[in-house]
């Protein structure tokens, strides 16, 4: 039988352990990530798109980074993006949207460059004191962003085309397309 004291120590070394894996598992699942740098700016939407908190920052569909926060306004959504790579240089005239992707509308941001950055843009820092803010993305910029492809838009514009192509009107003009088509025709 074990002494007083061994029992102690051995539930002592047992709560230190366990609250070292518990710990660390928080740490995992929080996506914490020591030694790193990142950075993070703001983006405002006039729609969500689904997106949520965690959700992947694709740059030239590559990802690169992921949304940590979202607040609603009256007038639009702001988006707080990290970008895990603090070397990642990227131009201020990108396009930044929100897109779903697949059926269950798992929603991402979309970074896509207009153009080739120059070779002077490439050496700017993010993180930098004295960023250029009007040629790339720096560390706490805020940028508005565009709303992308969604499962939603795709329903609305099927439903409209379906009405489109219900309607008595739409056949009205098809079958005079074809009279005049064929009056021409016969007059040729």
């Amino acid at each position: 039988m074990r002494s007083r004291a061994g029992q102690q120590g051995a539930l002592g070394l047992l709560i230190l352990v366990s609250l070292g894996l518990f710990s660390g598992m928080v740490l995992w699942l929080t996506g914490a990530q020591f030694g790193k740098r990142t950075y993070s700016f703001t983006v405002e939407f006039s729609n969500a798109n689904g997106a949520k908190v965690g959700s992947s920052v694709l740059y030239r569909g590559v990802g690169v980074g992921r949304i940590t926060a979202i607040r609603t306004s009256s007038n639009g959504v702001e988006v707080n993006i990290e970008i895990a790579q603090s070397n990642l240089v990227m131009g201020r005239d990108s396009t930044i949207e929100t897109n779903q992707s697949g059926l269950l509308g798992d929603t991402s941001v979309a970074i896509t460059p207009a153009a080739n950055l120059s070779s002077e843009s490439l050496n700017l820092d993010p993180l930098a004191g004295n960023c250029n803010g009007q040629v790339i993305i720096c560390n706490g910029s805020r940028i508005v962003g565009d709303v992308g492809l969604s499962v939603n838009q795709l329903l609305r514009g099927t439903q409209k085309v379906s009405t489109l192509y219900t309607s008595p009107e739409f056949f009205e003009n098809i079958n005079t397309l074809a009279k005049n088509a064929s009056e021409a025709a016969a007059g040729v």
